[in-house]
């Protein structure tokens, strides 16, 4: 004979079905924990839940429960402990390093502490008069859970009254549970540092528009002809960027410089700026500075958005012909061409102490004859389509 015929006993043959039906459990656990949303999402109070009720069923043992390490005070903290008998959960209990040395400088230093015969073991028999006696437990099977290389916490698996013997199996799948733990813990921290940094700019979104806010009313206490002009000009930039589909950062970068555009006249005598008959030459160019002034007044706020230049360059012209830098074209910043559309608008449309209102009608006939001369075509576009086909009115 070539070869030689092994013959496997019924006995055999049922531990091996058994070793696979119990690799097969395992190997499903874990496709179950590293899918399941509450890991995925950082939720680690659900997430212990679903973890210790999946890998009790999966292991077969009465307890299991996940713990947390306060290294600080050397204590390990329950977060969740499921029992299968009655399904109940439970949380709290602290484990002391005090108390048991020499289980905190077995899972400090090794991966898995798998003690058969819990109290006579002595990595773990410092438990057995306070918790292992009294719970019943004959077996324990321990893996820490690290995190970036350091111990964060446990994960025990109790046997009760009847001896155990851990598997080499067994005491792998307790390893990759320990992991699964590790990585909610991880996508935990991640959810908390997005959400502490979602909650800090949102205070600082709120600190800016409350800046911008007062800047805005101090000019209007200066000029009341103009008291909302920055408003309403706001709300029709911010309409214009919608309409032409820009981006959410933009339009909000834009809606702050609006409601700040004609901060720099708060250095415009007030007598001028009320003035209810033709400005001379001289007091032309003096409101002319104001956006020149705004920006040296803006520039100094660190603003997430080049709120300062587009201040300074709303009364540049798409042919050149504005002022304070005579930009053309799309050397003018986006935003101040919108913004620059917008201004005209509101303020044609609107009451001045040296002219009546023109209307919305004229305001639009007159940006409209201007298109690809002093405005952006693109903006004007954006904006007819607004008044003509979406409605717009200023609230």
């Amino acid at each position: 004979m070539n070869g030689r015929q092994v013959d496997e006993s019924p006995e055999d043959v049922r531990a091996i079905d058994r070793r696979l039906a119990h690799l097969q459990r395992h190997q499903s656990a874990i496709v179950k924990l590293s899918t399941h949303p509450a890991v995925v999402r950082g939720d680690f109070h659900e997430a212990a839940r679903r973890i210790t009720e999946i890998v009790a069923e999966a292991l077969e043992v009465e307890r299991v429960s996940i713990w947390l390490l306060d290294d600080g005070q050397g204590i390990l903290r329950c977060e969740d402990l499921y029992l299968r008998t009655p399904r109940r959960h439970s949380a709290g209990l602290v484990l002391k390093a005090v108390d048991c040395p020499a289980y905190f400088k077995a899972m400090h230093s090794g991966r898995v502490v798998d003690a058969d015969d819990a109290r006579n073991d002595p990595r773990t028999q410092g438990f057995t008069e306070r918790y292992l006696i009294p719970n019943g437990i004959t077996a324990m099977l321990d893996a820490a859970v690290r995190v970036s290389g350091e111990l964060a916490g446990v994960v025990c698996h109790e046997q009760v009254r009847q001896p155990r013997h851990w598997s080499a199996e067994e005491i792998s799948f307790a390893g990759e549970v320990a992991d699964q733990v590790a990585q909610t813990i991880q996508n935990s921290q991640r959810q908390r540092s997005q959400e502490a940094l979602r909650d800090s700019l949102k205070r600082v979104k709120n600190l800016l528009e409350q800046t911008v806010n007062v800047l805005a009313s101090t000019v209007e206490m200066r000029d009341p002809y103009t008291a909302g002009h920055q408003r309403r000009v706001a709300i029709l930039a911010e309409a214009i960027a919608r309409e032409m589909d820009l981006s959410e950062d933009l339009i909000e970068g834009l809606r702050m410089s609006s409601l700040i555009h004609d901060i720099g006249k708060i250095y415009v005598p007030a007598e001028i700026l009320s003035k209810p008959g033709t400005l001379t030459l001289t007091e032309q160019r003096l409101i002319q500075t104001h956006p020149q002034v705004g920006h040296d007044v803006l520039k100094r706020v660190d603003f997430p958005w080049p709120v300062a230049r587009i201040v300074l360059q709303h009364h540049e012209r798409w042919d050149g012909s504005g002022f304070p830098s005579g930009l053309s074209g799309e050397e003018i910043l986006l935003e101040a061409r919108i913004l620059g559309v917008a201004d005209v608008v509101e303020a044609m449309s609107s009451h001045r102490p040296y002219r009546a209102a023109r209307g919305i009608p004229e305001a639009l006939k007159i940006v409209s004859e201007n298109s690809g001369i002093l405005f952006d075509p693109e903006v004007v576009k954006a904006c007819l389509t607004l008044f003509y086909r979406r409605n717009f009115q200023f609230k």
